[in-house]
Parts: structure tokens; sequence; C-alpha cells
């Protein structure tokens, strides 16, 4: 069963992470679908994956904590980073493919140094498991989703966060995604609705306070950023 998947920048190729712990890649314009595949790629399944700007190498993220990052061109592993305790939830690599933000439901979102594979961060939020992460276009703002029902944004070089967002949804939120102008912000939960946040109204720490639109699906939503203005909601 797939749990993950992340697309290329053309789109013409989608990597899935699986139950079984493999990476499978698939080329959408092939039909013969599969093009390569990873087996036991992790140890535990995969549950989140990301592919670097450049496309050069993929990170990998499992339910037992670990990270690690692939070689794209030969498939094979450049390094594993455990330092998370829990499931990893989202991953985000900033545009120069320097650094990596990872997200956990052990409340933590860690940033690493994809050079020297080393840690350089560790934010840790309060209460609940953070199910999401994104950054922001300067590569420094990140926003976080959670158990707590709550939109956090924070900074990279502070320890707290600039601004909490209370009741963002009203059921633990689950999925978060930024539009490629890095204009709008939109947080999925298990209430079954999708929130588009205006993330330009104002300079942060006092940024957006209300959501600029909300949807509700039959049943809670995965969002996924597109090449368009806008987010994608997958049901």
């Amino acid at each position: 069963m797939s749990l993950s998947w992340a697309m290329t920048r053309n789109d013409e190729k989608v990597v899935t992470g699986w139950g079984d712990g493999s990476i499978r890649c698939f080329d959408m314009s092939s039909p013969k679908g599969e093009i390569w595949s990873i087996s036991n790629a992790q140890l535990t399944p995969v549950t989140v994956l990301s592919i670097a700007k450049s496309g050069n190498f993929l990170l990998s993220g499992a339910e037992d904590g670990a990270v690690c990052v692939w070689d794209i061109r030969c498939r094979e592993m450049v390094v594993q980073m455990k330092q998370h305790g829990s499931t990893i939830t989202g991953i985000a690599i900033t545009e120069d493919d320097s650094v990596a933000v990872t997200s956990s439901k052990d409340k933590n979102f860690m940033s690493w140094d994809l050079h020297s594979h080393r840690r350089i961060t560790c934010h840790t939020q309060r209460m609940g498991a953070i199910n999401g992460v994104i950054l922001a276009k300067d590569q420094v703002q990140v926003v976080t989703v959670g158990n707590d029902c709550k939109l956090s944004f924070w900074d990279l070089r502070e320890p707290q966060p600039l601004q909490v967002i209370e009741d963002a949804h009203d059921q633990p939120s689950s999925c978060i995604a930024m539009s490629s102008d890095g204009s709008l912000v939109a947080s999925g939960g298990n209430d079954n609705a999708v929130r588009l946040w205006d993330f330009n109204s104002t300079s942060l720490p006092t940024a957006p306070s209300t959501a600029a639109g909300s949807r509700r699906f039959p049943s809670p939503p995965t969002i996924r950023a597109s090449p368009a203005r806008t987010a994608t909601a997958v049901s």
C-alpha cells in the first residue's frame, strides 16, 4: 500500500513510499508505469517523501523516525539521519537544496545541513504531535500544523513560535502546503476542512489571523502544492 508520494518539478514522474518500506518511481507518460524501485529502503513504512529542487536527490521519512537521503541517479542511500523519536510527518527542502526541515509525531521539527548531514536546530511544540511542516519563501520562516488544532508560525533562528493561530481547525490539523508564490497557506484537518490563509496579509508576528477561504470534504483531505498559485487538495 502506498502511503506517501512526491512529484518531480516537471510533474513527469511520481515517487511513492510504501508500507513495506520500499520506494518506487513511476513515469506518468510511460505505459510501463514503474521505472525503478528501492526495496527495503526503510525498515518501517515510508510516511513522507520530498525531492530536491535539483532533482538529484530524495529524502524519505519513516514510521520509526528515520530520515534517509538518496541519490536518485544511482538509487543509493547517501546517509541516514535518525534523531526523531516517532513517525516522520513532513519534510521541506530549501530552494538551494542546502537545508531540510523535518517534522515528527514526537512534537519536534528539526533542520538539517544537507552537506554535512548534521542537525542544525530542534524546535519543540508543547502539546501534541506535529503533523506537517512547510518552509516560507524566505527560507527561515516555518509553518506547522498538529494535533493541537493550531497553525504555528516559527523562525528557525528563534526558539519559540512567532505566532499561533488558535483553533485553526475543529479537530487535529493533518496536513499543510504553500502556494508556489508563497502567498497562500492551505491547511487540512480531521474535521474534513481545507482552509486557505493569506500569508502576506500582514508581516509576522501579527500575521494571518483568519482564513481566506474554507471548504469541507467527505473525508480528511491530503494537500499538495501545485505549480499554480494555489495548493491542490486531494480527498
